[in-house]
């Protein structure tokens, strides 16, 4: 299959369930990259999906780094509810009548960059030391 993203074992943060689901929206977006060409309704069937799967993941990665005793979790907590308002706006924006003012690269562009790379690999990575199982 072509790949959007690559997922790398530097990646990790050491916590399986987190890296099964960072590996998991890797794969999505991948799955998003090569059904762009397909209807609407699939890709935002898809969307849906990473949408359902963040809102876990973030749900799984508060609990985890609570637990661990996270000192600046507010801040973890408020960077996850950033995206997923960010992920209901383009939805929203997706579901219009005229197909929202959100193109296609766009959502990706976000998926990539604000979801894989700035959010999965970067802060969650910053936050490595208190992902112990």
């Amino acid at each position: 299959m072509e790949k959007f993203v690559v997922w790398h074992d530097n990646y990790s943060v050491g916590h399986p369930l987190i890296d099964e689901q960072h590996l998991k929206l890797f794969e999505l977006v991948n799955k998003m990259w090569k059904i762009r060409k397909e209807s609407k309704e699939k890709r935002m069937h898809l969307f849906k999906q990473i949408e359902k799967l963040f809102h876990l993941h973030c749900r799984d990665e508060e609990r985890i780094l609570a637990k661990n005793g996270c000192k600046d979790i507010e801040s973890h907590r408020h960077e996850h509810r950033k995206l997923q308002k960010q992920i209901s706006k383009i939805l929203d924006s997706c579901l219009e009548k005229d197909g929202g003012n959100k193109t296609w690269m766009e959502i990706m562009i976000f998926l990539m960059q604000d979801l894989l790379l700035n959010h999965l690999i970067g802060d969650d990575k910053k936050h490595q030391q208190w992902m112990s199982p």
